[in-house]
């Protein structure tokens, strides 16, 4: 069987789509800002010293006595970029009350130096005007490590030096020679001057010899040497221990004689006889409460013999004191 289509319909869905353009635009925003970055270096000038107190102890002041070396440790550091220097000094005379060192006594000397600049190794004397020990050199206006220095300090103790604790203020000074920025150290400095009291006799015996009865001895001679430091004033005097004596056998003291032949600038007894107490034939001046040298006394000694004197070895013992009178 056959089947016609007459007719024929395609119906068509229409949908309809809509197309939009978008322009798309893109904008770059600029959120640079500056920002300020600051660092301070601060500035570096320093300077320390070891030890800050010396101490040279306690010294006797004989003919060209020292005190002990001391050794000073400084050590400098600068980021400053200008020349610098190193001096030191006293802000006073080593002083014991009314009593001083001189400053020519007080010496340093310049060991070591890790620097590069001009280093003065010589010796000097400190004074209340600084003495530059040290200019630095180019590559030390700024230090990429400290500078270092080492001196040795002594003081030379005159003779006639009284007796006393003594000090002063020594200082070690570090100097921008561009702005005179300026670092200072002080340090104490101590002695002790040693207490000297001295007196010494020759001969340290006297031998009269061998003399017949009814005769005198010849003059036997006695050097006494004073010294003193103490400021005070002094007096010296003699005494025999017992009269002459051999045995039970005595030689009365009135017949053993001493007088005084020099002394010093002092206030002298007077030649006399021979006492068991003592009797002070020499007294200080004021002049010689510190004796610059010894104060030299001599005395002369002789012995009348009795005419019908035992014989035998007669014997005594003078004694001779040194007195300090602390009273003014």
């Amino acid at each position: 069987m056959i089947i016609k289509l007459k007719n024929l319909y395609i119906f068509l869905l229409i949908i309809p789509i809509l197309i939009f353009s978008l322009n798309i635009e893109v904008f770059a925003v600029d959120l640079t800002q500056p920002l300020d970055a600051t660092v301070f270096v601060e500035q570096v000038f320093t300077m320390s010293a070891t030890p800050l107190s010396i101490d040279f102890g306690s010294v006797d002041p004989d003919p060209d006595s020292s005190t002990e070396t001391k050794t000073l440790f400084i050590s400098c550091d600068t980021n400053n970029n200008n020349r610098w220097e190193m001096s030191i000094g006293l802000t006073s005379p080593l002083t014991s009350t009314i009593f001083v060192i001189p400053n020519q006594n007080f010496h340093w000397e310049g060991e070591s130096s890790n620097g590069s600049g001009r280093w003065n190794t010589g010796t000097g004397h400190l004074d209340i005007v600084p003495q530059i020990f040290y200019s630095s050199g180019n590559n030390e206006f700024v230090t990429s490590s400290p500078v270092e220095f080492i001196l040795r300090l002594r003081v030379d103790i005159p003779q006639s030096q009284a007796a006393g604790t003594y000090s002063t203020t020594m200082f070690v000074k570090m100097k921008d020679t561009s702005t005179s920025q300026e670092v200072i150290t002080p340090l104490n400095v101590t002695l002790k001057v040693i207490p000297k009291f001295t007196m010494s006799a020759s001969p340290s015996s006297l031998e009269f010899g061998q003399i017949s009865p009814g005769q005198a001895t010849g003059a036997k001679k006695l050097s006494i040497s004073c010294s003193t430091n103490n400021n005070n004033p002094w007096s010296v005097s003699i005494h025999a221990t017992s009269e002459l004596a051999s045995g039970v056998y005595t030689i009365p003291n009135e017949n053993f004689y001493w007088g005084e032949i020099e002394t010093g600038y002092g206030e002298t007894g007077y030649g006399r006889t021979m006492t068991t107490t003592p009797y002070t034939f020499y007294r200080s001046s004021i002049d010689e409460y510190i004796t610059s040298s010894p104060v030299g006394l001599y005395l002369s000694f002789n012995i009348n013999i009795p005419p019908r004197q035992p014989p035998g070895k007669y014997m005594t013992t003078l004694v001779l004191t040194m007195t300090e009178d602390r009273v003014r």
